[in-house]
């Protein structure tokens, strides 16, 4: 078992897994949530792989857990920090996930890629004494699931 995958995957090219895997290698995922109007909602996000599948975090409060909650169908480009696609979306799936390993593997891989800023992050989310989060597995959606 690898903490992180460096590119390579046993996902066939050109799969909705492999655009998974690939979106993970930019700096940030370009995730759009749904509201229930069906109006999509972008937000840049640090994602990591961790046994080659595809997580990302976020506080608890923030609204796009709501919308995840609702409507889980999202979709994922690779993106700038700031939230520009870099490249084709991908439908996917969004598991909120309850594994306390799990997490901590996962805060590790993003320290290891953001080593600055993930550090400063958690610290200010710290000193918010915002540090309460979600863990979401992002999960190809198949072609014909609706």
């Amino acid at each position: 078992m690898t903490e992180e995958t460096n590119g390579q995957t046993g996902a066939p090219p050109g799969s909705a897994r492999a655009g998974l895997l690939k979106a993970a290698e930019a700096p940030a995922i370009v995730l759009t949530t749904f509201r229930r109007s069906g109006e999509g909602v972008v937000t840049p996000v640090w994602a990591a792989v961790v046994d080659e599948r595809v997580f990302f975090s976020t506080e608890i409060s923030r609204v796009k857990v709501k919308r995840i909650a609702h409507t889980p169908k999202v979709t994922v480009a690779p993106g700038t920090q700031r939230g520009k696609p870099t490249g084709d979306a991908v439908p996917a799936i969004a598991h909120l996930v309850d594994d306390p390993d799990l997490d901590q593997r996962f805060q590790k891989a993003i320290r290891r890629r953001h080593p600055v800023t993930g550090r400063l992050i958690g610290v200010f989310y710290l000193l918010r004494r915002s540090s309460e989060h979600l863990l979401y597995e992002l999960s190809p959606l198949e072609a014909g699931v609706e």
